[in-house]
């Protein structure tokens, strides 16, 4: 069962690179930014097998990261959160790194990046609600748990933009 998930997810992220579904329902429910839009609340696992739930991050400046260990690009970023969140935890940030891949994959790669923030295991259900295609998917949320942006994949100078973006938050 957790591999058949795996294997969906990894090959929907994988069709996804390409643009939108086009086969997708109208009744999915998937994120938009607009002025009120509080982001769907989750409880995931992090790889101590403690339970995060979004809200109770309520009055923090949030960054949910969709990501997954074989994405160059998500691998590129990760070291701006560890930094981010280094310097700006004490301020009320918390980054919450949804992990795609399996939690044993996940927890060698956290390891070996020392990644400094929690990394949660995704699950379908999440990714469907926050419509994440392609990875890596950054949502950016104030303290009342609003999202205030989406940043989709990573370029060099994206690290700016989110930095940008909750340090207006904070």
């Amino acid at each position: 069962m957790k591999k058949y998930f795996l294997f969906t997810i990894i090959g929907l992220l994988l069709i996804s690179c390409g643009g939108p579904d086009k086969g997708s329902s109208s009744d999915e429910t998937v994120v938009e930014v607009k002025d009120s839009n509080i982001a769907p609340d989750f409880t995931l696992l992090d790889l101590n097998g403690q339970a995060h739930t979004l809200s109770d991050y309520r009055g923090k400046v949030v960054i949910i990261d969709f990501w997954a260990t074989f994405c160059r690009p998500c691998i590129y970023e990760i070291p701006h959160f560890i930094q981010f969140y280094n310097e700006y935890k004490d301020d009320g940030l918390v980054i919450l790194g949804v992990g795609l891949d399996g939690k044993e994959k996940l927890e060698v790669f956290a390891r070996e990046k020392g990644i400094n923030y929690p990394v949660l295991i995704g699950d379908k259900p999440t990714v469907e609600k926050y419509g994440v295609q392609p990875i890596p998917t950054t949502f950016i949320l104030d303290r009342e748990g609003e999202i205030k942006d989406k940043i989709i994949g990573y370029a060099p100078g994206y690290e700016d933009t989110i930095k940008a973006s909750f340090l207006e938050l904070l």
